[in-house]
């Protein structure tokens, strides 16, 4: 007989306020320190989110470095955040909410989507400006 693991009663889980706090922070830093990004196709990366797994966990932290501008790989965002989850700073959802909650259904990446809609980053907030492959510190 399979066990099957309990799925968290949904007031046991973060709201999407809670489970998107941390990355929200990022981006408003980001913004405020002005080094968000223009990528080359055109768009603006502040916080790049990334989900990441942590002790039968996902936890959606920053995959953009923004003291150099660059995309992390899911390895480094965990490593580099790892102090921040392992300190509660960033909120987790269950990896395995149940079969009709995985891939891009599961909450985790419901909350990331929803919560790019009311994201924005000013024109003066890019400091990196691959657009032309140079930072604007270089200008």
């Amino acid at each position: 007989m399979t066990e099957i693991s309990p799925i968290a009663a949904p007031s046991e889980l973060p709201s999407q306020g809670s489970y998107m706090a941390f990355t929200n922070k990022y981006h408003a830093d980001t913004v405020a320190q002005k080094k968000a990004a223009r990528q080359q196709n055109g768009s603006v990366m502040t916080v790049n989110a990334t989900g990441v797994v942590y002790n039968g966990k996902i936890y959606t932290v920053p995959g953009y470095d923004r003291e150099t501008g660059q995309r992390m790989t899911p390895d480094e965002a965990l490593e580099r955040f790892k102090p921040d989850i392992e300190a509660g700073r960033v909120a987790g959802l269950p990896l395995d909410l149940g079969k009709d909650m995985r891939g891009a259904k599961h909450l985790a990446n419901v909350y990331a989507r929803e919560n790019h809609k009311n994201v924005e980053a000013p024109e003066e907030a890019i400091g990196y400006d691959f657009s032309k492959k140079r930072s604007l510190g270089e200008l």
